[in-house]
């Protein structure tokens, strides 16, 4: 038996033939039969099923949008630019686009909005006054802690929610437009959470 080297994932191996190039059936079907590159079409040898860019391409590198990290230029799954290095990058530059937030306010319009009732909008939750000194006892209530997934809000208190745990459609529609704040705004009825909790919570109610 002679000692070779398997061409396609390199590793060693023995056989009686003369001109063995692969070490398994697996590694001889991926080797004739090479890989075409997402991006530069070349043909190439893959020692993966799930690469489509061969070697060159693959070690291109640039920078992301958001942190001017280091990261590969093109995606492994289309061959496509990268413009962010990872999911918490993508999230931030997504919800600066106009258009992402135009979809998004899109699924709250019309039967989607929690303030639809009867086929008509109750956006009034009572004097402004009082709303904003009920909000500022619930965040220090709860110390600027989401009450869901415990996070700290002290540094992004824009992103603090205030959720009402009993919807506000049902004091509405049991007391009236003039005096369903009185019952909905209740400390009881209320508590903190942050951006993605929240509309997590909501987005699950029908």
């Amino acid at each position: 038996m002679k000692k070779y080297v398997c061409q396609l994932c390199h590793k060693p191996f023995e056989s009686f033939l003369y001109t063995s190039k692969f070490c398994s059936t697996k590694c001889r079907s991926r080797g004739s039969h090479p890989t075409t590159c997402l991006v530069c079409h070349g043909k190439f040898i893959s020692s993966k099923l799930d690469f489509g860019l061969c070697p060159s391409c693959e070690l291109e590198k640039s920078q992301c949008e958001i942190c001017s990290g280091e990261m590969p230029k093109y995606s492994r799954k289309d061959g496509t630019l990268r413009k962010t290095c990872n999911q918490t990058c993508h999230n931030r530059r997504i919800t600066n686009d106009p258009k992402w937030r135009e979809n998004q306010s899109k699924k709250v319009r019309g039967r989607r909005s929690p303030f639809w009732i009867d086929g008509r909008w109750r956006p009034f939750r009572g004097p402004q006054r009082q709303w904003n000194k009920t909000r500022k006892q619930i965040l220090e209530r709860d110390n600027y802690t989401c009450q869901q997934c415990q996070k700290s809000l002290h540094e992004i208190p824009r992103q603090a929610h205030i959720h009402h745990k009993v919807p506000w459609r049902v004091f509405v529609k049991k007391y009236g437009e003039s005096e369903a704040h009185i019952y909905a705004n209740r400390l009881s009825n209320l508590v903190c959470l942050c951006s993605s909790c929240h509309s997590k919570l909501t987005g699950n109610k029908k």
